[in-house]
């Protein structure tokens, strides 16, 4: 409806490129001045012994399911993986987490890694962990060169995403491509005149948001306005039990990039509204800006309802607000919303 209302024409098929200009679909040719390539990603499946026994799934397949199992092993403690676990887990069914590094989320989070293990009481974690094979009704994993058995009902693959683009003869247009994807410049542009490529199978941020914007810079670069992506300016969220979400740099990044950061945090229980709704479950918004500009760098939140507050640090962020202008903004009381001004009432006492 949605592609009708805009006089958009859908081909239904598989299309391959003859050249930068042309593709073909189903043995018909079609030309064209642009083309947006945006095809997207999907699970990444390892070679492991037993990957294909039915109760294997990928994260499509696990959303699928019309009954929940007993037991679920999740394979990889990233992003997606630790939404899944911490979803059964919120169901009731006994989580495993397996992961080969030794710390969730790659290192990039881990205040919050620890609070959602906290809060996951009936899961195991085994980090610096490897599968090995998979049986009907356990897998074996690896640990400091022990062997570990670890049943369960359902095995969750969630190691990462790879770039659809095998079946789409790219070398024929001319476009270049790395180990992430399809490669792109700031306003989507691949190496080939006239092509773009947006979303997954570029390998930058893998939101359905940041594809969305992605979009928006595509189209207005081949309408003739200028346009272009800002990965660092993008807010993140991890859709768990508690949430997570931030925008921006963290302290460390702010240094590597000549800032003088100074950051505050405020936790939101203090506000009457999360402590009546949520009591004393774990929340904080952190704060980070530059000393000298009191440019606002970055925003990070940590608890339940942080993927509907974020929005707010991305407008913060993202137009290169201060300090002084968000304290200055009158927020609603009562609201969850305030723990951010009164977070940046904490950084201004610190400048």
């Amino acid at each position: 409806l949605l592609m009708k209302k805009n006089r958009v024409t859908v081909l239904q098929g598989e299309a391959v490129f003859t050249s930068s200009r042309t593709i073909l679909v189903d043995d018909r040719e079609y030309s064209a001045v642009s083309f947006i390539i945006a095809t997207g990603a999907e699970p990444l499946v390892p070679s492991i012994s037993g990957v294909e026994l039915p109760h294997v799934l990928t994260s499509r397949e696990f959303l699928e399911l019309e009954t929940l199992p007993e037991t679920i092993t999740v394979m990889g403690g990233g992003v997606i993986g630790m939404e899944i676990a911490s979803l059964c887990h919120s169901l009731g069914v006994k989580v495993t987490v397996v992961e080969m590094a030794d710390s969730l989320f790659g290192g990039a989070l881990p205040e919050f890694a620890e609070a959602l293990k906290d809060e996951m009481t009936n899961c195991d974690f085994h980090l610096n962990t490897a599968v090995e094979e998979i049986l009907e009704d356990r897998v074996l994993c690896r640990c400091e060169g022990n062997t570990i058995e670890i049943p369960c009902d359902v095995l969750l693959l969630s190691v990462g995403r790879k770039p659809h683009t095998e079946s789409l003869n790219l070398k024929a247009a001319g476009v270049v491509t790395t180990k992430q994807g399809i490669a792109v410049n700031e306003r989507m542009q691949t190496s080939a005149p006239g092509v773009y490529a947006i979303g997954d199978v570029t390998g930058l941020s893998q939101y359905a948001h940041a594809a969305s914007r992605m979009a928006e810079v595509a189209v207005s670069n081949i309408c003739g306005k200028s346009s272009w992506f800002e990965e660092d300016k993008l807010p993140w969220v991890v859709y768990t039990y508690p949430e997570a979400a931030g925008c921006g740099l963290d302290v460390q990044q702010a240094e590597r990039e000549g800032f003088t950061p100074v950051s505050a945090r405020y936790f939101f229980k203090n506000t009457a509204r999360f402590f009546a709704e949520q009591g004393d479950t774990p929340g904080w918004v952190n704060l980070i800006a530059d000393r000298e500009s009191r440019q606002i760098l970055g925003v990070h939140m940590l608890g339940n309802g942080c993927s509907e507050l974020i929005f707010g640090g991305a407008l913060l962020v993202a137009n290169e607000l201060t300090i002084d202008d968000l304290i200055h903004t009158v927020f609603p009381h009562p609201t969850v919303s305030e723990a951010l001004r009164e977070c940046g009432i904490l950084l201004k006492n610190k400048m």
